[in-house]
C-alpha cells in the first residue's frame, strides 16, 4: 500500500490510497473546503499511481508520499535529539495533520544533512522544529 497527499496551491488537501498494483482503494478529501475545487478534482480523479503522478506534473500540486506510520514515536526516534520536553514536543506533533506530520518526518534527514554541511548551526529542539514548522524550510 502506498498513501499520498497531494496539496492544491489554495490549501486544499486529498488524500489517495493505492494498492500493490497500483489501482487506487481510498480517496479522502475531507481537507477540501472549497466546493469548486473539489468538483474539479472529481473531474480528473485519478484512479492509478501514474494518473496521480500525471495530475501532479500537469497542475504543478504538491505530492508528498506518506509514511505508513506517523506517530510521535516515529518522529522521535527519526530526529534523534532527545532535548527539551518530549511531552510538549508530542502534543504539538499530535496537532499537526497527517500532511504536516509526513513532511516533518520526511524533512528530518535533509535538515540533519544540512547542519552537518553548515558547521555552527546547532540542531534545535525537536519540540522547535514542529512549532516554528522548521521541516517547510528549503534545506539547501
Amino acid at each position: 500500500m502506498k498513501k499520498f497527499t497531494l496539496r492544491g496551491k489554495k490549501g486544499g488537501e486529498a488524500t489517495f490510497v493505492f494498492n500493490e498494483g497500483n489501482l487506487m482503494v481510498e480517496f479522502n478529501a475531507g481537507a477540501m473546503d472549497d466546493l469548486t475545487s473539489l468538483g474539479w478534482l472529481l473531474q480528473r480523479l485519478p484512479t492509478t499511481l501514474a494518473e496521480l503522478y500525471e495530475l501532479r506534473d500537469n497542475w504543478k500540486f504538491e505530492l508528498i508520499e506518506m509514511p505508513v506510520d506517523l506517530s510521535f514515536d516515529t518522529f522521535w526516534k527519526e530526529y534523534d535529539f532527545k532535548m527539551g520536553s518530549k511531552d510538549k514536543c508530542r502534543k504539538l506533533y499530535m496537532a499537526l495533520n497527517d500532511a504536516d506530520k509526513t513532511l516533518a518526518i520526511a524533512k528530518i534527514s535533509l535538515y540533519k544533512r544540512y547542519l552537518t554541511c553548515n558547521e555552527g548551526i546547532k540542531q534545535v529542539y525537536p519540540e522547535r522544529y514542529i512549532s516554528h514548522r522548521r521541516f517547510e524550510n528549503s534545506f539547501k
